[in-house]
């Protein structure tokens, strides 16, 4: 059988692989920098992907849509914890760095010879059609149409995704600035629904008239002032809208047909534990300091108690809410233990510990090395919960944690 016809296949089919392999390695790095920004990228390159389809694009378009989706924040890897977790609006210097970080991300898609075409596409992904974007200051058909449906679709995940701070008025209001530049109302909302189905993501013709662009920020609560924010900018918690229409300059699309509800939404992938809790606002306080946690959302309901509320720790999601009369899951004090642990690694499960204690955990399983290869302790909260807390220290087969299994048994006997 000729297998010279099968060459070039071979070596596009090749290409192709050498092109995944090198976007999986910049995605891959983003996610181990900050995890909510993996969560971010895949999040806008599925809404990207599918607002391309709807338009028409070529493959070859559709693919450098989905690419620099996919890359958009890889700039990021080159900027601070410090400045991403920043709780507070940065300040001059720091917001000059942020503003770099497209800058940054197209010099690192460039050194990839697979994805080195879609550097000037995520170079170009926050500017404006109003030309008061960065870094460049382009505007209107002169930003590549890649570049603004990413925009578009990256505002509108800020609006509507979980994620560790605050979505802030700098990466949700962005479309509605940039279209207001140019007297188009592209981002209207008359109230809200508790649907990310219901929103929708239009371009093109001018929206009709009765709103000003602010409509977006209408239920949005004011917070302290967390991530990303610009010198003086004040953030605002991310909430779903019931309409949300964003400029695209001369295309037109209607997400609410495209981007149906997921049955699996994104950062909920793994089981996640919900604990009751008597007094969950005092729990959150507690998990805050001595876990780091991140409150990511908060339900009242009668008389000041939690009915719902979600935290972060190390980039895993908890629920917890008090205990009201109808529900079956109970506090671990009411039934006077607990049969279920959380498990959590952490860098230092020493300083963790420790800090735990001194935040009003009780130690009851002194931090000691385990067979398995884990340092390894267990504390109990104040809410009767039990924490098992490790830093894996040996990699080891299975063979040898038996054998030491083994040993450490007998050494019990």
């Amino acid at each position: 059988m000729p297998t010279t016809g099968l060459r070039p296949l071979r070596r596009r089919g090749l290409e192709r692989v050498g092109r995944r392999r090198s976007r999986d390695l910049l995605v891959r790095a983003l996610g181990e920098h900050q995890d909510h920004l993996h969560r971010h990228s895949a999040g806008v390159a599925a809404l990207a992907r599918a607002v391309g389809r709807r338009l028409g694009l070529e493959p070859v378009e559709l693919r450098g849509v989905i690419h620099a989706a996919e890359l958009h924040d890889v700039g990021k890897l080159a900027l601070p914890d410090e400045i991403l977790d920043k709780q507070g609006p940065l300040d001059d210097e720091e917001w000059k760095l942020v503003r770099q970080h497209t800058v940054v991300g197209e010099r690192i898609v460039a050194a990839l010879p697979a994805v080195a075409g879609v550097g000037p596409l995520v170079r170009s992904c926050h500017e404006r059609w109003d030309g008061r974007g960065y870094p460049d200051g382009l505007a209107g058909e002169e930003i590549p149409l890649a570049s603004r449906i990413v925009f578009a679709c990256d505002a509108f995940d800020a609006m509507t995704s979980a994620r560790p701070y605050p979505a802030t008025t700098q990466e949700v209001d962005g479309g509605a600035r940039r279209a207001r530049a140019v007297r188009r109302d592209p981002v209207r909302s008359p109230g809200r629904l508790g649907s990310r189905r219901g929103a929708r993501l239009l371009g093109g013709s001018r929206a009709g008239g009765g709103s000003n662009g602010r409509g977006m920020m209408r239920g949005l609560a004011d917070r302290p002032s967390a991530g990303l924010a610009g010198p003086g900018r004040r953030p605002a918690s991310a909430r779903p809208v019931d309409r949300v229409t964003i400029d695209l300059g001369s295309t037109t699309t209607e997400l609410e047909e495209i981007m149906p509800a997921q049955p699996i939404p994104p950062g909920y992938e793994s089981l996640i534990p919900s604990l009751s809790v008597d007094d969950a606002a005092h729990a959150i306080e507690f998990y805050t300091r001595a876990f780091g946690a991140r409150e990511r959302a908060r339900m009242e309901g009668p008389d000041g108690m939690i009915a719902h509320a979600e935290i972060e720790i190390n980039g895993s999601v908890m629920m917890l809410a008090d205990p009201f009369p109808q529900s079956t899951c109970r506090p671990p004090k009411e039934l006077g233990g607990t049969s279920v642990g959380v498990f959590m690694y952490v860098e230092d499960v020493d300083a963790v510990v420790q800090q735990a204690v001194d935040a009003g955990a009780t130690v009851t399983m002194p931090v000691d090395d385990m067979f398995w290869g884990d340092r390894y302790g267990k504390i109990a909260d104040p809410f009767g919960h039990e924490w098992e807390i490790a830093t894996h220290t040996e990699d080891l087969t299975p063979e040898e944690i038996e054998e030491r299994g083994r040993e450490a048994m007998a050494g019990m006997g």
